[in-house]
């Protein structure tokens, strides 16, 4: 079994097939960091991260085939404290004190998770929070309001945008709905998607204009994040909270992942 490592500034990607060569791998990449960085174990569709370059502690992040996340509890009782930031190419990513793991631990993680599929079993690991959810219903309401200032019928926005207003009335009690129409609304809105988002990681950006087209779920680029779900990469759609999901963990805004579609 081999694994790919990528360090998260936009390195290459590196596929290794031994403990012996993952560790030799790291410690080059550790020598040439001038910051503390996350560096990326890819298998199967699930994701180890590990910091490295900060000296005396590290932290881990797991993230499974199903997209769920999860952080190793901290086993280092000796290092100072001290700030846990670790860089990527999306950011700088700050890591509680609960997270503090020694070097050693970490390595011995990757080690694990090159031999053997699922979370490394030398750390104890925590889900992280449910992660942020669109608000379907508060996008209904926002449809309602924007119809009574324009002077229009939900039928009337559903036939200009391309969307059945059956399926625009059910997002008031509706827990998910499909990506391409909710954008559909969020565009004719004049909205970002993130206006929806309760504790949004990611600062709002509105979605591009459609023209005469249509603004569709980029399902090539959102199937690359490392975050998407395995069993949906061959899918053609999603719903609305699949890619909201994917665009909180991994930092990037909806629109980043929409394209242009002709009529």
């Amino acid at each position: 079994m081999s694994i790919d490592v990528e360090i998260e500034l936009g390195g290459p990607v590196t596929s290794v097939d031994t403990t012996e060569h993952l560790d030799r791998l790291l410690d080059d990449l550790e020598r040439e960091m001038t910051t503390p960085t996350l560096v990326a174990l890819r298998r199967d569709g699930e994701v180890l991260r590990l910091g490295l370059g900060a000296g005396g502690h590290s932290v881990a992040l797991f993230l499974d085939d199903s997209g769920r996340p999860w952080s190793a509890l901290g086993s280092d009782s000796t290092s100072e404290p001290g700030e846990l930031r670790f860089t990527t190419e999306r950011g700088v990513f700050e890591f509680s004190e609960d997270n503090r793991l020694t070097p050693a631990s970490a390595r011995e993680a990757g080690r694990q998770f090159l031999v053997r599929s699922g979370r490394p079993r030398n750390l104890r690991w925590q889900p992280e929070p449910d992660p942020v959810r669109f608000d379907l219903a508060a996008l209904a309401l926002a449809l309602e309001h924007a119809c009574r200032e324009r002077s229009m019928t939900l039928s009337g926005v559903a036939r200009e945008i391309g969307v059945s207003s059956s399926t625009m009335r059910r997002y008031a009690t509706a827990a998910d709905a499909e990506a391409d129409g909710v954008l559909a609304a969020l565009g004719w809105l004049g909205v970002a998607p993130e206006d929806f988002v309760a504790g949004s990681r990611v600062p709002a950006e509105r979605l591009p204009s459609a023209g005469s087209g249509m603004i569709r779920v980029d399902i090539e680029t959102a199937s690359a994040l490392p975050s998407w779900p395995r069993s949906s990469r061959a899918a053609s759609r999603t719903t609305i909270q699949r890619l909201v999901m994917a665009a909180q963990l991994e930092r990037v805004s909806v629109a980043s992942l929409t394209r242009w579609a002709e009529v």
